[in-house]
């Protein structure tokens, strides 16, 4: 862990904030023994000072005061299998996405076995999973909700309702695929006498940094056609702009007059030596990828000419969209604290954000 850490911050570039931040995650490496632990500790110093409070959903007195809702929800298992079948069948009749394949026989539960959580399904009013050769009644599953409840956990379709029932819940904060599972899950919220909360869609921000802002200025590009994801098609014109039509149209030219020369030797050839017409069609294909690697060649003497332009793209899709993907599910914090301090997630908090489920834009 120590070795992969150093090689990230390493792909990061030193800046005056790089030694403390990699001291920090490194320090908490050699502090922790499992990644839960790691990822809550590095949250913990990033966030000390805005109340951020973390819950292990596997804490045995957690679990113990869970007891009762577990016995709630293996007494509605069928029912709220079935709410949530149906309404996931409907939203699909409705032309949406299925969020999690749910099926009529879902316990909707996890039994942690000696190889880890395995899922439970309802089969002849049993709790199986038929790959772990584990089957319970449903007294013996109230019996493990009522002396081992650390036994049992969640799954997607229940977690939500378990938290509800553990917490305060004023508002639930989530993101396009969670907010997607819990359309499914107001029936199942009524059939265990509580109403779901507010759900709100979480904040999600691209950081605009002043190399891409020079960036979109020098190219023209707007963040309006960015985050339209245009960039590749602008890539596209702007390459098809650059492109020497003079040389492509000779370049044409020479391999039409070399295809017909071909033809009218191997014309000859037919009749008078067909023993190299073989030959004759290698030394075409040899011609032809010569004429593919100059192509190549001139292609990448334009780009060479206008590499700094080129670069401006370059810089503007990784930075805004790397990979395809939104900054938020690809880049590391660290990427940006190593570039602007931990301040920076102080200043990130101060900002005017509209809660709406509007992407954000954060200029740096």
């Amino acid at each position: 862990m120590t070795a992969y850490i150093k090689k990230i911050f390493k792909s990061y570039g030193e800046t005056s904030y790089t030694q403390k931040l990699l001291n920090d995650v490194l320090q908490t490496v050699e502090q922790q023994q499992n990644f839960t632990d790691f990822f809550t500790s590095l949250m913990n110093e990033l966030f000390t000072a805005h109340g951020l409070l973390f819950m292990d959903a596997a804490y045995k007195p957690l679990r113990q005061l869970e007891s009762p809702y577990f016995s709630q929800m293996i007494e509605n298992t069928e029912a709220m299998a079935k709410s949530i079948y149906y309404t996931e069948q409907q939203l699909q009749a409705d032309g949406y996405a299925k969020p999690i394949e749910s099926d009529e026989q879902d316990a909707n539960l996890f039994y942690v076995h000696d190889t880890g959580r395995v899922l439970l399904r309802r089969k002849d009013g049993k709790f199986v999973n038929e790959q772990a050769g584990i089957s319970f009644t449903a007294q013996e599953m109230h019996q493990l909700a009522k002396n081992e409840p650390w036994l049992l956990s969640n799954n997607v379709a229940t977690r939500p309702i378990m938290q509800d029932l553990v917490f305060p819940v004023l508002a639930f904060v989530g993101g396009p695929g969670e907010i997607a599972y819990w359309s499914l899950l107001k029936e199942a919220f009524h059939l265990m006498g509580i109403n779901m909360p507010v759900i709100v869609p979480r904040l999600s921000i691209t950081l605009v940094n002043r190399q891409v802002q020079e960036a979109l200025k020098l190219t023209e590009i707007t963040m309006t056609q960015v985050m339209n994801h245009e960039l590749p098609e602008l890539l596209e014109k702007w390459l098809e702009q650059q492109r020497d039509e003079q040389f492509d149209r000779l370049l044409t030219e020479t391999q039409s007059q070399l295809q017909t020369q071909y033809e009218q030797l191997q014309s000859h050839l037919e009749t008078s030596d067909p023993g190299l017409l073989q030959l004759l069609d290698k030394n075409l294909q040899f011609h032809k990828s010569q004429f593919d690697y100059l192509q190549k060649k001139k292609e990448q003497s334009i780009l060479l000419k206008h590499h700094v332009q080129y670069e401006r793209y370059h810089v503007i899709s990784e930075q805004l969209f790397p990979e395809g993907s939104l900054q938020e599910r690809l880049y590391s914090p660290y990427f940006y604290l190593n570039q602007f301090g931990e301040g920076l997630i102080d200043e990130l908090l101060k900002q005017p954000y509209t809660f709406n489920g509007s992407h954000q834009l954060v200029y740096l």
